[in-house]
């Protein structure tokens, strides 16, 4: 097998409004550029077919937009779109997406940004290098779980009340995949953890990528070779120093690195082989009330469903599973301990947004997340189901 590594810079010009999640007023814009936003691909080839991953420093990749860089990227490369996932950091830095509104969304940017995407996995399959890879997982104890349960069983969103004591499950793991030269030199280190990117936030309406873009920056200086970072399930998590600003940015990005460079020595590399791809859809209930502000759902649902992509990337024993949407940490752990791969990496807010899937329990619980959710109680069961059953698919394979 075969892996090529290409990025592009994708900064938007100031003055763009920023997105973040916390705005959509064309008032509110980046007035400067703190660090800079790319997009970086990665792609495998071996004697059968091809595959890519894109890790992007945005917000969110709408499913026009993922379209619109499939199309290309079928057409100057031949790589089926489902053989791609288009992943999203989810940074909230940085420039707002939904082409719905009109006069906030910078278009001739986003324009220019898909093609700069499509161009990337171009460049990345025109220097492939057989490969080695391996995976390790790291312990890092820096995020924390926002709904606080109370005694009545209710929640509380811990932004709001800020001193409560976090007291829900996390995911402490920092996932490693080393893709490295034949001489065992690092050449692609793909790192997966689980924390909304939110040390910086809207706060000081600069550009950034957050704590994603301060570890691929510590890892490239120190390691050598080239990094992406993968965000997973992090739908209930936040950092513990949320929105305090670049110096938090540049903690979180310091330990992750750290504990990439830990991982390095027990991380057993071999042969790259068995590049496996798998699509599957599951049709979900939408909720009726919660229809008003996402754009990939009111474009793309039929009826009162919608059909949800789940993308998977599968070599060795490790396996990238890309999903649209902000997914509970619970259902993570559990796919984990399941999964017939030894390591396996979800890749949340990927080909598309279709906002949060919170767990069953945290319906009858409420809080901010299940207030916005667009899916009925028990959708994010049948993901995690659906999910499960494909992995069985590859492992077999």
């Amino acid at each position: 097998m075969e892996i090529g590594y290409s990025k592009v810079n994708i900064t938007p010009p100031i003055l763009t409004c920023t997105n973040g999640g916390f705005f959509d007023d064309p008032k509110v814009f980046h007035k400067g550029v703190h660090d800079e936003l790319y997009a970086r691909a990665v792609a495998w080839r071996d004697d059968s077919q091809a595959a890519a991953i894109v890790s992007a420093d945005l917000i969110n990749l709408p499913r026009l937009t993922v379209a619109s860089i499939r199309e290309m990227v079928a057409t100057y490369t031949g790589i089926p779109g489902e053989h791609i996932i288009l992943h999203a950091t989810h940074q909230h830095s940085g420039p707002f997406s939904y082409r719905k509104k009109e006069g906030i969304r910078n278009d001739a940017y986003w324009t220019v940004t898909e093609q700069k995407i499509a161009g990337a996995v171009y460049s990345a399959l025109q220097d492939m290098q057989e490969c080695l890879v391996g995976a390790a997982a790291m312990e890092l104890d820096m995020s924390l779980n926002r709904r606080i349960l109370q005694e009545d069983g209710s929640v509380l969103y811990l932004p709001h009340h800020p001193g409560l004591t976090p007291n829900q499950v996390v995911d402490k793991a920092v996932g490693v995949v080393s893709f490295r030269k034949r001489d065992k030199r690092p050449l692609v280190t793909l790192v997966n953890y689980s924390c909304h990117p939110l040390t910086v936030g809207f706060v000081p309406g600069m550009i950034s990528a957050d704590f994603p873009g301060a570890a691929v920056r510590e890892i490239e200086d120190r390691l050598f070779g080239s990094a992406v970072y993968t965000g997973g399930a992090c739908g209930n998590i936040h950092p513990q120093k949320h929105c305090e600003g670049f110096e938090a940015m540049d903690e979180l990005g310091r330990a992750l690195a750290d504990k990439v460079l830990d991982s390095m020595p027990f991380i057993q590399t071999g042969r790259g082989e068995r590049l496996r791809t798998l699509r599957k859809e599951v049709e979900l209930e939408l909720n009726p009330k919660n229809m008003d502000d996402n754009e990939d759902i009111e474009g793309f649902r039929e009826g009162t469903s919608y059909r949800f992509e789940i993308t998977f990337i599968a070599m060795n024993d490790i396996v990238f599973v890309g999903i649209p949407c902000e997914y509970f940490v619970e259902f993570q752990l559990e796919i984990r301990e399941q999964s017939p791969f030894a390591h396996t990496f979800l890749l949340t807010t990927s080909n598309g947004y279709a906002g949060y899937v919170p767990d069953r329990k945290a319906y009858d619980q409420g809080g901010y997340e299940v207030n916005s959710t667009k899916f009925v109680a028990g959708s994010g069961e049948l993901i995690r189901d659906s999910i499960l059953q494909g992995l069985q698919e590859l492992a077999v394979d």
